[in-house]
């Protein structure tokens, strides 16, 4: 790309004129694309914690013919925040407010004009949902808000697993890392000690119960790779949307082949390319 400018030469213009020559530079560099890998496309969930959470809720419910679970940590029910930052703060913080018959009303709604997957796919998925006590961030009653939104959808209450007993704050809960569990702790990623695993009882409930729990001394068998995610946004940058231009895709090795599907993982979050260009329609 060209661009001619016809600024004099100061020192208020020369700044200018390598802001302009940063910023087309980082739009130009650009990551790998992302690759193909030995995926079961069959088996997709997708998780997350606090606004990781609520768009885990969201791609879950929107795209349900694809995803098989969800695993939601410390966030707030499908749609909750009726799409503006007032409504988000009000359901974060006062979820008594929160009408779940009114989110089921929306998916419904959605539903019938094609923008939300019909809702019979839901009905045998696997949920997970976490909820800390001393949550100051989003308030404990929105744990309970989701377990009711998804207890309408899914027939068989066993696949709904629940955890609102814990005095943890807003966090990713850990079994052994991170700050105190009932503290705010910004300074580790909310990444709080709490003797628990959430990352894999999430994934253990998700799948079936037979996952192999790590133990403290495991080694991680895997990799973590950048790439450029610029390709799924087409009416608008990832900017527009509150996303990076790159991406990260973490590979196990049991992935590492390549395959007809593409993989993306942030934390606790699996997608295919198949659902991330479907999500173009929810953009």
């Amino acid at each position: 790309m060209k661009i001619r400018m016809s600024l004099p030469i100061t020192v208020g213009n020369m700044e200018v004129l390598i802001l302009i020559s940063l910023f087309f530079r980082i739009l130009q560099a650009t990551d790998p694309r992302l690759e193909t890998y030995n995926v079961d496309a069959n088996a997709i969930s997708v998780s997350g914690i606090s606004s990781g959470a609520a768009m885990a809720t969201q791609m879950h419910v929107i795209n349900s013919e694809r995803i098989m679970g969800a695993g939601i940590i410390a966030g707030v029910p499908f749609a909750c925040s009726g799409g503006s930052i007032a409504g988000a703060s009000t359901c974060m913080l006062t979820p008594s407010l929160t009408s779940v018959s009114s989110l089921e009303l929306l998916v419904t709604s959605g539903s019938f004009l094609g923008n939300v997957d019909t809702t019979s796919n839901l009905r045998d998925d696997k949920v997970y949902i976490f909820s800390g006590t001393s949550d100051s961030v989003v308030k404990p009653g929105n744990g309970q808000n989701i377990e009711r939104f998804y207890r309408h959808y899914i027939s068989n209450r066993s696949n709904i697993k629940t955890v609102f007993n814990m005095a943890a704050e807003h966090c990713m809960p850990t079994e052994n890392y991170g700050g105190q569990c009932g503290t705010l702790s910004s300074s580790t990623g909310y990444l709080n000690n709490c003797n628990y695993n959430a990352a894999y009882d999430l994934l253990n409930h998700i799948y079936g119960g037979h996952l192999k729990k790590p133990m403290n001394a495991s080694a991680i068998e895997g990799n973590l790779r950048k790439f450029d995610q610029k390709e799924f946004f087409h009416l608008a940058p990832p900017s527009t949307y509150s996303m990076d231009v790159t991406g990260y895709v973490y590979v196990p090795e049991v992935c590492s082949q390549r395959h007809q599907h593409y993989t993306e993982r942030r934390g606790y979050l699996i997608t295919t390319r198949l659902e991330m260009e479907e999500n173009r329609r929810t953009l």
